[in-house]
């Protein structure tokens, strides 16, 4: 049972090592959309040339669907199976942190997942992305509509970002003190 459990701890390690990552250079992207869209243009959003790429693949297998409208769905999907990758991490997270920061990580981690998942299924059956971070559809100026979904979604990777980084040093901290004690114990 011991040994099973010791390669069940080493395949989640191995998983929030990959998905903490992959939430870092996530993040960094929205960081880099924030701060163009600040300094910069107000009426586009800027992608990395590695997320366009990406984009381009996803909308590559809709070939039945407009050019644009296949590139809209690439973009839905790619957030979908980021937010989710990260969302899998933090649960693999939670294994070996139990902690209320891990736990409000996992639960706004959640609801951008479900915001995703809306907004995936709704661009693919209605054609348009409905959701919070779109205002469900609700007309409103390009550069009022781009503003906000750039800064919801900047905040709504910072919130789940904070709290794991957070969780990381209270563990961190809370090991060093056990072993402090530890060695006052064996001396």
């Amino acid at each position: 049972m011991n040994r099973k459990l010791s390669k069940l701890s080493y395949f989640l390690a191995l998983i929030v090592t990959l998905a903490l990552l992959f939430q870092v250079g996530h993040f960094l992207e929205h960081l880099a959309q924030f701060s163009v869209w600040i300094f910069g243009p107000k009426d586009s959003m800027f992608m990395s040339s590695w997320a366009i790429s990406l984009v381009e693949w996803l909308a590559s297998f809709f070939t039945n669907a407009d050019p644009l409208q296949a590139k809209r769905i690439g973009v839905e999907l790619l957030h979908f199976i980021g937010n989710f990758i990260f969302l899998i991490g933090i649960s693999a997270y939670f294994y070996f942190n139990k902690s209320k920061s891990v736990k409000i990580a996992f639960w706004v981690q959640l609801i951008h997942v479900l915001e995703h998942t809306l907004l995936t299924v709704s661009i693919l059956t209605v054609g348009v992305p409905l959701g919070i971070s779109t205002l469900f559809g609700l007309q409103t100026s390009v550069r009022f509509f781009i503003g906000y979904r750039i800064i919801w979604h900047f905040i709504i990777n910072l919130i789940p970002s904070f709290y794991i980084v957070k969780a990381f040093l209270e563990q961190k901290r809370a090991g060093r003190i056990l072993q402090s004690i530890r060695n006052k114990v064996q001396k």
